[in-house]
């Protein structure tokens, strides 16, 4: 199902804009490296492949705890594929290069060495603020705000999946903030760190 995302982007920007500079403050990164980790990054996050490894991740846990466990296996791969798309969006979500390197491409940045402990920090610290409850809260608000539910499920469904949001998004955020840091590793060694 097509999900518009344009109502969403705009609150998710004010949200990830006060994250991304969390999560990159500390890293000595240039612009240019923050950017190229921020793009591909979340091309990565958006990729089939990672999706689904979300979902194998989150899918146990997160229906474990559901009202309703059947309808949660049957339903939520769907959903948090929706919830990645617009969660990940490489033009404003969560490691964007415009959010997630904000606060590195402001000041001015001196050429030099692309270490991967640079970009480790920059990931993981963005892990750490998604497992932030404020700001799962924050994320949660951007997609009720947004027209996620009405595009997702149609108005016949908007209560249910308004529900499913704030029960699905902070489970699946901190589950998914507890694992991110086991692929930044090898993530920036692609990337091509030294």
């Amino acid at each position: 199902m097509f999900v518009n995302h344009s109502n969403l982007d705009i609150a998710m920007l004010k949200v990830v804009l006060t994250l991304a500079l969390l999560g990159v403050a500390a890293a000595e990164l240039t612009c240019e490296e923050c950017s190229m980790i921020g793009t591909d990054y979340s091309a990565h996050e958006t990729s089939p492949e990672a999706i689904q490894r979300q979902i194998d991740l989150i899918q146990q846990p997160v229906c474990h705890k559901a009202p309703n466990p059947e309808e949660c296996n049957t339903h939520l791969p769907d959903f948090w594929k929706a919830i990645a798309m617009a969660l990940f969006n490489p033009d404003n979500g969560w490691f964007s290069p415009s959010e997630f390197c904000a606060g590195v491409c402001v000041k001015k940045s001196l050429l030099g060495e692309f270490f991967c402990r640079d970009c480790m920090m920059a990931l993981d610290d963005s892990f750490r603020a998604m497992g932030n409850k404020q700001n799962q809260e924050q994320v949660v608000l951007a997609f009720t705000e947004s027209t996620f539910c009405a595009d997702f499920a149609g108005e016949e469904n908007m209560d249910m999946c308004m529900q499913a949001l704030d029960f699905v998004i902070p489970e699946a955020m901190t589950l998914l903030a507890g694992q991110g840091h086991m692929f930044t590793n090898e993530f920036c060694v692609a990337e091509g760190c030294v």
